[in-house]
């Protein structure tokens, strides 16, 4: 399984904001299915205010191809499918999808 060129870095800002990579990566079964989401991450609370850890599973995309529109709608169909995965196992994450900086102002945030 290749890993977006951006993987690491991700994986290295979320270590420096005190999350935990709990699998690297992230493997769902159902029933025939199986897929592989890139991290799952937990972020433990403090005794204070002990209650449930955050969990969340996280798609990486560099969005490189020549096609960014092409791109997009891959990224959102494994979106998709990893969101109805999810709920059908009845795993407790929240889906999140990462990407550079760049890409996120140049696509995203245009208006």
């Amino acid at each position: 399984m290749a890993k977006d060129i951006i993987h690491d870095a991700v994986k290295n800002a979320l270590i420096k904001d005190d999350w935990i990579i709990t699998h690297d990566p992230f493997r769902v079964e159902y029933e025939e299915l199986e897929i592989f989401a890139d991290l799952a991450v937990e972020k433990q609370k403090t005794m204070i205010a002990k209650k449930n850890d955050e969990k969340i599973i996280i798609e990486i995309k560099t969005f490189a191809g020549r096609s960014f529109i092409k791109e997009l709608q891959h990224a959102l169909g494994q979106y998709e499918v990893d969101f109805d995965l999810l709920e059908l196992t009845g795993l407790d994450y929240e889906l999140y999808m990462a990407t550079s900086e760049l890409v996120y102002k140049d696509f995203f945030l245009k208006k």
